[in-house]
C-alpha cells in the first residue's frame, strides 16, 4: 500500500517514461504485484477508497463497514467466510493507507489497526468465549 500512496496516481506517467527511455524508472521497478488471491481484495479497496468521507479538518476517514457490506452484496459475496475475508483485507489495506497518508500529513498516522482478535465471526480462529 505504501507504493500505491507514493506512486499510484503517477503510474501512467511512469509507464510512459519507461516506454520512452527503454528502461524502468526505479519507482516502477519496485512496484509490488499482488497475488491472484489478493487481487480481488485490493480491487475492492481501490473501488471503496472513493467512498471515504473527509472530516472538517481535511483528514480522511476510514472506509465504513456499511460500504464494504454494500459492495459485498452487489458483487455476490454470498458466503459468510468470503464476506469476513473481504472485510478483513479491505480494513488491512485501509489501515495501511491511513497510516501512510497520516505520515505524509504530518499527523504520524493515527489510524486504528483492524484486528480480528475477539471477533465472533466464524473462520477467523479468534472467537470470544
Amino acid at each position: 500500500m505504501t507504493w500505491e500512496v507514493a506512486f499510484g496516481d503517477r503510474l501512467e506517467f511512469l509507464e510512459k517514461v519507461a516506454k520512452r527511455e527503454g528502461k524502468l524508472p526505479p519507482a516502477l521497478a519496485t512496484r509490488p504485484h499482488p497475488t491472484s488471491h489478493a487481487l480481488p481484495y485490493l480491487t475492492a479497496f481501490k473501488r471503496l477508497h472513493s467512498s471515504r468521507m473527509i472530516g472538517p479538518n481535511g483528514a480522511p476517514s476510514g472506509i465504513a463497514f456499511s460500504e464494504i457490506e454494500a459492495y459485498a452484496r452487489l458483487l455476490g459475496f454470498d458466503d459468510l467466510d468470503d464476506r469476513v475475508s473481504l472485510v478483513h483485507y479491505v480494513k488491512v489495506c485501509d489501515y495501511a493507507w491511513m497510516t501512510e497518508t497520516g505520515k505524509r500529513r504530518g499527523s504520524g498516522g493515527g489510524a486504528k489497526q483492524h484486528t480480528s482478535s475477539g471477533s465472533r465471526l466464524p473462520g477467523d480462529g479468534n472467537r470470544r468465549s
